[in-house]
């Protein structure tokens, strides 16, 4: 039977004890005296939340203690009862979000501009919650004393209470109950526990002492014990509890939750029940997920909140990505938002696939628009049919007429789905009121996925999703009264975020392991706790002031009645102080040395620090670890997986069954299979030293092509990855013309080199006499025939589809015609200063006719060069400048003085100069960037291509061939950037998303042989 000691016992009947198994034994002792002998006497124990009245009742079932006639209720369950309040009059997040868009929308507002977005509706929704906790007296002596700001905030809370009329909030229900307690007489029959797991908001702490203060009410405080001592809590509650304490110590967040479901698992095979084990993570992040997948892999029941909101179920993808089809800010019926639609679950309205849907249309160039669809579709049904009856039917095949007849149908089987989905958008667009488009989106929402007789195969989560997401529908019926004659962009705005709610919780609570957040570890009672994330930045997290009322207004009021940072952080150690206490047998606390998502490394939690000092009694700090430790911490060094970090969970799975069990796995794996194939993947993957899926293919492996450009060698020194992807593997992405918002910088690029490109050419092949002189500047006819020619590639590129969203477009086209008149006007400044007449525009090497530039290098190899120079004039002296159009930011000036080439990564001017080099010509060729528009500034980056500029080029091209024919390819990732959160070669590196997470880790620890010798190049090592 579970007792504890008391540690005092006053008249009011006050249990002081430490979180755990000693709360749970003064909860026993509470109610054993509350009945006094009379087991069914009845008894109210008062928990903060609803989970920790469970666990509790569980916990004292579990010891045998009779919990009869005791009733377990919240601080709100109790204030409806008292006050007579019905649950359904309280006021739903919508009401209040929608109460907030209405208060603000006022002229004087300060919050008019800014309530459209979704973050400053959920930030007033929960400042309303906030103001409505603390009671009317605090928010009167908050608008005496706040600044002007928070006056304004008060009248706009207030003004949103007149919008929900008669509607209240629980703490409105909490302060009601507090004045009904202080003034009705107490019944002497009412037995009141109050047990206290987490500081309360000042609504219940005036209930708590109303009804200390009222009624025959004991408190059982865990709180107490642990904010009492000078001490930090979790160190209080180190020194109280048995057993041994283990570190674990991890690669990242997925070997480090591994390593604790290594012990989960022995456990439960010693005997433990899976119900007496809780995993613990610090908040949002990747653990929840993590866990939750690794536990379902090993086969083990557990319970854990959701790791998806509702959006994100079967039928909230569906409603989503329809309200997205409909309501996009772009044209209606994107192509895209069509494919999405149809592969976003098993919808009954269509027989055909997403991915049959997505080819039809990609070849009948569809982009978006009703009218799109139908015109492009017909177009290709009657182009299939007048080939059929041209070619006759001698001339086709059975086979070849049956695949037509099949096209022609499913273009007409798409094209009456287009219509049916626009009879469905219609039910929300014609529709003006909450209550119309509520009911419209449901109908539709019924006529994409079905009814019951569809649902009776769902998974269970999917079908309890569709009841919240037609529990939402029915909420927002109501928002009429509240806001009438709101935009589709408001309702939709609305609804989005009702689905950006969690989604049903897995398994139930006390069936199987437990996976929590360190906030709901309150009145935690197991026999094996795991707790991890132990971070810096995640415990104690790092939190910003709130964007309504910041810190130095909330201490204007008595302490604790406003959280403030500190205070957060306080009841997040108290938090980890109950956590700590709750495992009775084994503590294992865990932490990872690197975040997969950014690369960086990361700190042990301050707290863990302080811990591990504690239980060692030596005073530490960051710089001790890792540490030496004494008996009573068992430290688990890292997880023996060899480079675990670049594994997914899933690899890590099968590489490890790999490693345990080598002499099986032939008989359950083919020599040809994939996971055959996987798993030496996996294991070259975490060798300790480069292999070939490092990029370390080694000599022969590929063949180098003949003639190659200096983009392409260029593309090497800045990652050789990067090349083996793009030109050995030849990966690309699929274009999706209908995914485009703006313009691109490529697609900038390419309209201004053709309209340039087009302007000069009728002026080199003018006879020379005839060509501008250096001296003379462009006419007025020129500056008309240079916007003709820009105005046709304008309508062909928008045409096209690349222009993106109309407004982007013609921001973009007006800064592209402003850039193209101020280039004329820098091209006079220029023949005048080289003296220079244009000779050739998109002068051709190693292309047709022309020769490429052959190099004879050190090495004994040759390359063949080739490209393309965007122009190429001549001076007085015979010799040539070659200039080459950037229409991007220019580089700074001091990087071509080190270096021409960059570290090979700028080889375009060499190649160009060695083309039009003529040897007969005593001057050297000059080459040159030009960054033609004004985010370059106009600005030309060049030199003059003499005998040192020749010998530094051909070493380095010779260095890049060299690693090309050598076959290495591995990462460079560059210099990790704070500021955007990657790495510098990375950031706009199209393959980003396909190489391994840890990549910067990998190429610090693998073993990578060098095929150059000049580490000038600057390719990793």
């Amino acid at each position: 039977m579970i007792s504890a000691p008391v540690d005092s016992v006053d008249s009011k009947r006050t249990w002081t004890v430490p979180f755990g198994v000693e709360l749970v034994g003064a909860l026993a002792q509470a109610i054993s005296c509350a009945k006094a002998g009379s087991p069914l006497r009845p008894v109210t124990v008062i928990v903060p939340r609803f989970v920790v009245g469970l666990r509790m009742r569980r916990s004292l079932a579990a010891a045998g203690i009779g919990v009869a006639n005791t009733s377990f209720v919240t601080t709100t369950e109790l204030s409806f009862a008292i006050t007579g309040h019905r649950p359904s009059d309280r006021v739903s997040t919508e009401q209040v979000q929608s109460s907030a868009r209405a208060a603000a929308a006022v002229p004087q507002s300060r919050f008019s501009s800014l309530i459209a977005h979704p973050s400053t509706q959920m930030a007033l929704a929960g400042t309303h919650r906030t103001l409505h906790e603390i009671g009317r007296k605090n928010r009167e002596l908050l608008r005496a004393r706040g600044s002007e700001r928070t006056v304004e905030l008060i009248d706009t809370i207030e003004r949103m209470d007149a919008c929900l009329g008669r509607r209240i909030t629980d703490a409105e229900v909490v302060w009601s109950a507090v004045e009904r307690l202080a003034s009705d007489p107490p019944d002497q029959h009412d037995r009141f526990i109050i047990v206290q797991t987490e500081w309360p908001g000042p609504a219940d702490a005036a209930l708590i002492k109303t009804l200390r203060k009222t009624r025959d009410a004991a408190l059982v405080d865990g709180v107490g014990a642990v904010s009492a001592t000078e001490r930090s809590a979790f160190s209080f509650i180190a020194e109280r509890i048995a057993g041994p304490t283990e570190i674990v110590e991890a690669h990242d967040p997925a070997a480090e939750v591994t390593a604790v479901l290594r012990r989960v698992a022995r456990l439960i095979d010693e005997g433990m029940a899976a119900d007496r084990i809780a995993i613990v993570y610090p908040g949002p992040g990747p653990y929840l997920r993590i866990i939750t997948e690794q536990l379902t892999r090993l086969g083990v029941a557990w319970f854990a909140p959701s790791t998806n909101t509702i959006a994100s179920t079967l039928v909230g993808r569906v409603l989503e990505r329809f309200i997205s089809l409909i309501a996009s800010d772009g044209p209606a019926f994107e192509r895209d938002a069509v494919v999405d639609l149809l592969a976003s679950g098993p919808l009954v309205i269509s027989k055909l696939s997403a991915s049959r849907v997505d080819d039809l249309s990609r070849r009948a160039g569809v982009i978006a628009g009703l009218d799109d669809w139908q015109t492009k579709f017909a177009v290709m049904i009657r182009a299939h049919e007048q080939r059929r009856s041209a070619r006759g039917r001698d001339d086709v095949s059975g086979g070849e007429q049956a695949a037509v007849r099949q096209e022609i149908d499913d273009l007409s089987e798409v094209i009456g789905l287009i219509e049916r989905l626009a009879e469905l958008a219609d039910l929300c667009l014609v529709a003006d009121t909450w209550e119309a488009r509520s009911v419209g989106l449901a109908t539709a929402l019924s006529a994409l996925v079905g009814g019951e007789a569809e649902m009776k195969h769902w998974p269970d989560e999917a079908i309890e999703a569709r009841g919240q997401i037609n529990s939402a529908l029915s909420r927002l019926v109501g928002l009429d009264a509240i806001e009438p004659n709101a935009s589709l962009a408001t309702f939709v705005g609305a609804l989005q975020a009702a689905l950006g709610t969690a989604a049903p919780a897995h398994g139930v609570n006390g069936r199987g392991v437990g996976v929590m957040p360190l906030a709901d570890t309150g009145a935690l009672d197991v026999a094996a706790v795991f707790i991890t994330g132990l971070n810096e930045g995640s415990l104690p997290a790092s939190s910003a002031e709130d964007s309504m009322i910041d810190d130095a207004q909330r201490r204007l009021l008595s302490e604790g009645v406003l959280q403030t940072r500190h205070s957060r952080r306080q009841a997040q150690e108290v938090s980890l102080a109950a956590a700590l206490a709750a495992g009775c047998q084994e503590r294992v606390l865990s932490m990872s040395r690197s975040d997969p998502r950014s690369g960086r490394l990361l700190m042990p939690s301050r707290w863990l620090i302080e811990l591990v000092g504690d239980m060692t009694d030596a005073t530490l700090d960051a710089g001790d670890w890792p540490l030496v430790v004494d008996e009573r911490i068992s430290r688990e060094g890292l997880v023996d997986v060899g480079v675990s970090h670049y594994l997914d969970v899933a690899d890590f799975d099968l590489f490890d069954a790999a490693r345990r069990w080598p002499s099986q796995l032939p008989q359950v794996v083919d020599d040809d299979s994939i996971a055959r194939r996987s798993l030496q993947f996996l294991e070259k993957r975490s060798a300790p030293f480069a292999t070939d899926v490092d990029g370390i293919i080694g000599p022969g492996a590929i063949s180098r092509t003949d003639v190659m450009s200096a983009t392409r060698l260029e593309s090497w020194a800045r990652c050789p990855m990067r090349y083996y992807y793009e030109y050995v593997l030849e990966i690309g992405e699929v274009p999706r013309p209908e995914r485009v918002v703006d313009l691109g910088a490529a697609d900038r690029g390419t309209v201004v080199h053709r309209v340039l490109e087009e302007f000069l050419s009728p002026v080199v092949a003018a006879p020379f006499e005839d060509r501008p002189a250096p001296s003379a500047p462009w006419t007025e006819n020129d500056w008309v025939r240079l916007e003709t020619i820009a105005q046709a590639h304008f309508d062909a590129l928008e045409q096209s589809g690349q222009g993106g969203r109309p407004l982007l477009w013609r921001l973009a086209t007006e800064q592209i015609r402003r850039d193209l008149h101020d280039w004329l006007r820098a091209d006079d400044a220029v023949r005048a200063a080289f003296g220079s007449t244009p000779e050739a525009v998109e002068f051709a090497i190693g292309v047709g006719k022309n020769p490429p530039v052959e190099l004879h290098l050190p090495s004994g190899r040759t390359v063949s060069l080739r490209g393309f120079a965007d122009r190429v004039d001549r001076q007085a002296n015979g010799s040539a400048v070659v200039f080459d159009y950037k229409t991007g930011r220019a580089p700074k000036p001091t990087e071509f003085e080190s270096d021409i080439t960059a570290g090979g990564t700028r080889l375009q001017l060499g190649v160009y100069a060695l083309a039009v080099d003529d040897p007969s010509v005593d001057a050297d060729p000059h080459a040159y960037y030009w960054y033609v528009s004004a985010k370059g500034g106009f600005a030309r980056l060049g030199y003059a291509f003499d005998d040192e500029c020749r010998a530094r080029f051909v070493d380095v091209v010779d260095e890049i061939v060299q690693g090309i024919d050598e076959g290495f390819f591995a990462m460079n990732p560059g210099s990790y950037n704070a500021y955007f959160n990657a790495h510098d070669g990375c950031r706009y590196c199209p393959f980003d998303r396909i190489c391994p997470i840890g990549r910067a880790q990998q190429v610090a620890d693998k073993q990578i042989p060098v095929p150059v010798s000049a580490p000038s190049m600057g390719v990793s090592r």
